[in-house]
């Protein structure tokens, strides 16, 4: 099934549409809204940083080499020690320093440390897209990929790829086309499908007379940023592990909810895993309300269905002037009745990507088609956005999932054939 998710700006890159965002040297630029001021808590954080380790690097990586401690300082102060992080290296090949390891500060600076840089790509464009593939959907070892990088990405986890790099994307031929723009832009889309931003550092090329930046790549970036509700940092190399420290300093918060009782108002954990009147089936996609049923009579041969899903903003922990970028997502229980352990037992049947204002007055709906299939399945839906994290760690039991967490709710409904 093709997934629904918020277009990618990298799309506008393939015909270079997108105006690209520079900033001055050290200067971090945001390439969408400003979340606001920083969680009040700290908050569990999985990082990955993609570092481009070609020759034209040579001043970056130096830089990183004497300032990693000071970035992984900030995340491990950032999430109150509940951290995973994580390093890969590329040129046009991939090497994987680190998976994502839980209290690996020692080692991440270790490797920050032994920072060099090769002489491969020929000062070509390098394969930082199959780098965010790696990273993005956890990756085992291959013909261009020394070490496996296990997930999963944790989604109680504020989840973050740094991407540090002065060149376009090229795959693994040191060849920059439309492919691997595409490939990028895949896997962009897929990273904002689970949750995962994108901060993408673009730094000059060091053996370049100037700091100026190429505005083709700066356009790449912005999209790899936008696409995720990330951040482009454009700076110097003398300025980027401070930006860099930054931007992994702070951890926006929305809270985003899916109402399990009418009265529900996002508090986590809740008393019950109720049938949430949030979750709707009707026959048409423009009806703009239809009652929660517990039953619905439809034709088989009707294709398809809509589900309408409500989602409400802000709850009790979220920032109430930002706005939850994210993606709805849906599942039907594999097996009639109750739904079973998570993840086994349940299929996803569509979802959406939506933008859900503040203290709105009404809630923002998903309208999700479905091929209708008879039976008394329970349907759960799945709010994931990077600003918007699982409060509790999912485990195998739905039902706890359900009550622990206002990013799920689930609705029991009876599917039954039309009255011939």
């Amino acid at each position: 099934m093709r997934k629904a998710f918020r277009k990618s700006a990298l799309v506008a890159a393939l015909t270079g549409a997108l105006t690209p965002l520079l900033v001055a040297p050290g200067v971090s630029g945001q390439a969408v809204a400003a979340h606001g001021a920083a969680a009040a808590l700290p908050c569990p954080m999985d990082v990955a940083f993609l570092l481009d380790t070609t020759g034209s690097m040579k001043n970056t990586l130096l830089e990183l080499k004497a300032q990693g401690d000071e970035i992984t300082t900030a995340v491990e102060a950032a999430s109150g020690g509940d951290y995973r992080m994580g390093l890969i290296g590329f040129d046009t090949d991939l090497t994987v320093k680190s998976p994502l390891t839980a209290d690996n500060k020692v080692q991440m600076d270790t490797h920050f440390a032994l920072l060099n840089w090769t002489w491969g790509g020929l000062g070509l464009p390098e394969a930082s897209d199959e780098a965010l593939v790696t990273a993005v959907e956890n990756r085992e070892a291959g013909l261009n990929q020394v070490g496996d990088f296990p997930g999963p990405w944790r989604p109680h986890a504020f989840k973050t790829i740094v991407l540090i790099t002065d060149a376009k994307p090229a795959g693994f031929d040191d060849n920059h086309d439309d492919g691997d723009l595409k490939n990028a832009i895949e896997a962009t889309e897929r990273a904002f499908g689970e949750g995962i931003r994108i901060i993408a550092v673009q730094v000059p090329d060091s053996f370049a007379p100037t700091d100026a930046l190429d505005p083709e790549i700066a356009a790449i970036m912005n999209g790899y940023s936008t696409g995720t509700d990330g951040q482009y940092i454009g700076t110097n190399e003398e300025n980027s592990a401070d930006a860099i420290r930054d931007a992994l300093s702070r951890c926006p918060r929305t809270d985003a909810y899916i109402r399990d009782v009418d009265t529900d108002t996002g508090v986590e954990p809740r008393a019950s895993a109720g049938n949430s009147p949030a979750i709707r089936l009707c026959t048409t996609s423009t009806l703009p309300s239809c009652p929660p049923p517990d039953a619905v009579a439809t034709d088989v041969a009707q294709t398809p269905v809509f589900f309408h899903v409500e989602v409400h903003s802000p709850g009790p922990k979220g920032n109430n002037a930002a706005t939850s970028h994210g993606v709805l997502k849906l599942y039907r229980s594999l097996n009639e009745g109750p739904g079973g352990h998570w993840p086994a037992l349940w299929t996803e049947i569509g979802s959406k990507a939506l933008d859900v204002p503040p203290n709105a007055i009404t809630p923002t709906t998903a309208v999700i088609p479905w091929k209708p299939t008879i039976g008394n399945w329970t349907f759960m839906a799945r709010w994931v956005a990077y600003s918007d994290p699982m409060a509790f760690a999912e485990g195998p039991n739905s039902e706890t999932n359900v009550k622990n967490n206002n990013n799920i709710a689930w609705r029991r409904i009876d599917v039954t054939p039309t009255p011939q």
